[in-house]
C-alpha cells in the first residue's frame, strides 16, 4: 500500500472537561482562551443535542451543571466561527 503523511501539523485538542466522570457539575477547561465567544455542545450517545452553552471569550474555564443529565456517556464539541475548537467524551455517574 501507499502511506501518505501530512506535512501540516494538526493542532492539539486543547479542550477537556473535569472531573470526568462527573456527578452534579463539571468544568470545561481550555488550553488557551477563545478569541471570540464559542459554543459548547453536549450530545447523547445517539447524537441528540442535550445541552448548548456559550463559552465566553478570553476565559480558560467555564463551569456548568450536569445534575439534570442521565447517567451515561456523552460527547461534546466546542465550536467557534472558524469551526471545531476541540471535542471529547464526558461520563456522568450517580
Amino acid at each position: 500500500g501507499i502511506i501518505v503523511k501530512s506535512l501540516v501539523a494538526r493542532e492539539v485538542n486543547t479542550v477537556g472537561v473535569v472531573p470526568n466522570p462527573a456527578r452534579d457539575g463539571a468544568t470545561l477547561v481550555l488550553g488557551k482562551p477563545l478569541e471570540e465567544t464559542g459554543t459548547f455542545i453536549l450530545f447523547n450517545t445517539v447524537g441528540g443535542e442535550v445541552m448548548r452553552l456559550d463559552v465566553p471569550a478570553e476565559e480558560y474555564r467555564m463551569s456548568f451543571v450536569t445534575s439534570k443529565l442521565a447517567t451515561g456517556v456523552y460527547h461534546y464539541r466546542v465550536m467557534n466561527s472558524t469551526g471545531l475548537v476541540g471535542n471529547g467524551r464526558l461520563s456522568i455517574v450517580r
